[in-house]
């Protein structure tokens, strides 16, 4: 569930722009604290159910192009449930999400995150 709130929260890339580096499997291994391995077959599921798909394209601050995900339209609406579901709000805030892993949120068990600001820049 996080994997799909997490790319609901992306930002889309528009005329040819470079997508946003969480769109990668290396953005969502940062984002996220999961282990690549995870993440790559958790999107190999949920793109074969037809909830995320992928295409090859230029991200922000790579040389090279990588595979960059992005949900279907089906994966948005169930995005959309989830984060009514959890009292999420429909777009990320302003600082970032960050999870908090003393307390569990974001947690597979809870699949809470809380909202306070990212310390990155």
């Amino acid at each position: 569930m996080r994997l799909l709130v997490h790319l609901g929260y992306q930002p889309a890339a528009t005329n040819g722009a470079a997508a946003a580096v969480g769109l990668t499997q290396r953005g969502m291994e940062r984002d996220l604290g999961v282990t690549q391995g995870a993440i790559s077959k958790a999107l190999d599921r949920l793109v074969a159910v037809g909830v995320v798909r992928y295409e090859r394209g230029h991200v922000v601050g790579e040389p090279r192009r990588q595979r960059v995900y992005r949900l279907t339209e089906r994966g948005e609406a169930i995005a959309r449930r989830i984060r009514s579901r959890f009292g999420l709000p429909e777009y990320p805030p302003r600082g970032g999400w960050s999870l908090d892993r003393e307390s569990g949120a974001g947690d597979a068990s809870t699949d809470r995150a809380r909202t306070t600001p990212d310390a990155r820049p």
